[in-house]
């Protein structure tokens, strides 16, 4: 924002955080919204409740929203490089 600011211009930055909570990781568990990949035959919620922190991958979807917010930049938690690349385009298809 420094930098923006030293040379005029006005940006818009889109944050996207992907952590998630554990109350709605079991909601999302109990109502079969999730499921286990492979290898991994099974996941209950006291397993859940080990994990010290449980983040998302954002999906192209999470772009376009900022896209379609006009944003200059965003800054994403994490995400795949394929979620980048392809928001654009299926944005426009």
């Amino acid at each position: 924002m420094e930098i923006a600011k030293e040379l005029g211009q006005d940006l818009k930055i889109v944050r996207v955080y992907c952590e998630r909570k554990k109350d709605a990781l079991i909601s999302a568990l109990r109502s079969n919204a999730i499921k286990p990949l492979n290898p991994i035959l099974s996941v209950n919620e006291g397993e859940i409740e080990t994990f010290s922190n449980i983040v998302a991958l954002a999906g192209a979807e999470v772009f376009q929203n900022a896209l379609n917010q006009r944003a200059d930049i965003v800054i994403v938690g994490r995400a795949t490089d394929t979620a980048i690349i392809s928001a654009l385009p299926l944005l426009k298809k």
